[in-house]
């Protein structure tokens, strides 16, 4: 089966617009990371297209209720993730929940197999509107820069590494909110 990667991208900006758009009206707070972040910042991955949605909320069965009314399959489910799959005439899309825990005065979320410590502000963004090249968009909540390059630096993946690069020689990421990650998961 041909899957034409431009009508795929255009569904996802779409559905993260959807999903974003619901989160908001339950007051939910939540960001997305992976490659549908790095879009947002104008930075394109070599590798597949990932999006991973960061979720702070005890309405966990609520959001469950909600992805299956907007016609998601739950691939799998355990206490720190939900993977949901949607079927598109365009191919599949695949979207991985990261739900966070309260600890002290930060939240925890298991990214890429490692425990990361976020503050409040990094739910504070405001909704950006996301491009790709051939002009589809789609508006949702986007993690900072910051947090995308701290959840990859450790990884021996080469597009993670290609992503790192990108990130870097963009000179759009803010050294002191990286400086602070650091601290607050006592890497410093």
């Amino acid at each position: 089966m041909f899957i034409d990667r431009q009508k795929l991208e255009r569904a996802y900006l779409d559905e993260l617009t959807k999903i974003g758009n619901l989160f908001d009206t339950l007051n939910i707070d939540h960001c997305i990371t992976g490659g549908y972040a790095l879009l947002s910042y104008s930075i394109s991955t070599r590798g597949p297209m990932d999006c991973k949605l960061l979720v702070f909320t005890d309405k966990r069965d609520k959001i469950i209720e909600m992805l299956f009314k907007l016609n998601y399959t739950i691939c799998s489910i355990n206490n720190n993730n939900i993977k949901i799959t949607k079927e598109d005439p365009h191919g599949a899309m695949s979207i991985d929940l990261i739900l966070g825990k309260q600890d002290d005065k930060f939240i925890v979320f298991n990214i890429n197999n490692r425990d990361v410590k976020l503050g409040d502000k990094f739910f504070a963004q405001n909704r950006k509107e996301v491009k790709n090249r051939k002009g589809a968009k789609g508006f949702f909540r986007v993690a900072p820069l910051e947090l995308i390059y701290f959840s990859k630096m450790n990884s021996t993946n080469e597009t993670d590494l290609f992503d790192l690069e990108m990130i870097k020689n963009s000179s759009k990421m803010d050294i002191d909110k990286l400086l602070k990650l650091f601290e607050i998961n006592g890497m410093m």
